[in-house]
């Protein structure tokens, strides 16, 4: 399999640039979709420069909804734009290329906060603690906090959430910015600390088993 990186018609970026973004994505194709993640199908890496897309604290951003394309959103311009930053963000995304070969997003709330959890999860099993959203989240929020009292707020087998509430935040529902990821994360977390596997191995298993731990 290959990943196939492709500039949005709308976006412009520098040769030198360019080349770097490609360099990472080669480093993505060998190191994770193939050696780890064993992915079948060619992904092509669609790069634009969507500023509702990107966080403005590392300049980059990630969207998947399909197993053959990812959106790899970054801004040319940010003043310290890190190679790592960018690798981390396709290692987050290729998580969810993966989970899509298997039950994907799901349909209720649980699966969703599952389906974001692994993918934090699985950026810090590759790429360490030191990356920006397994650093920041760790620090963000009291997830388990989160967790009690959404139990009690939310339905987790509501089908009709709005999934945007649970990233930019609702201040109305009580709902924290990136409360998705910081839940997620610690419901994968209770998994693992119980069960001695890699995030990677569990990427296509159903999300009914995280309901156990």
């Amino acid at each position: 399999m290959n990943l196939i990186p492709k500039i949005h018609s709308d976006a412009s970026f520098s040769n030198t640039l360019f080349e770097r973004i490609k360099r990472i994505i080669s480093r993505a194709e060998k190191e994770v979709a193939c050696d780890i993640l064993k992915l079948t199908e060619d992904v092509t890496i669609i790069i634009d420069t969507d500023p509702g897309m990107i966080d403005p604290n590392i300049g980059v951003g990630g969207y998947t909804d399909d197993k053959s394309e990812i959106q790899l959103s970054i801004d040319p311009a940010h003043k310290d734009l890190h190679d790592d930053e960018i690798f981390a963000t396709l290692v987050h995304e290729l998580s969810h290329v993966k989970r899509i070969y298997g039950p994907g997003y799901g349909t209720t709330l649980f699966d969703y906060l599952v389906f974001e959890g692994l993918g934090v999860a699985f950026e810090e099993e590759v790429c360490g603690q030191n990356t920006y959203y397994p650093n920041h989240l760790r620090k963000l929020h009291d997830a388990k906090h989160l967790s009690d009292t959404f139990a009690y707020m939310f339905d987790y087998d509501d089908t009709q959430y709005d999934y945007i509430d649970f990233i930019i935040g609702n201040a109305e529902k009580k709902i924290p910015e990136f409360a998705v990821y910081s839940m997620g994360l610690f419901i994968v977390d209770q998994y693992l600390a119980q069960n001695h596997k890699k995030v990677s191995e569990l990427l296509l298993d159903q999300p009914e088993i995280f309901k156990e731990a």
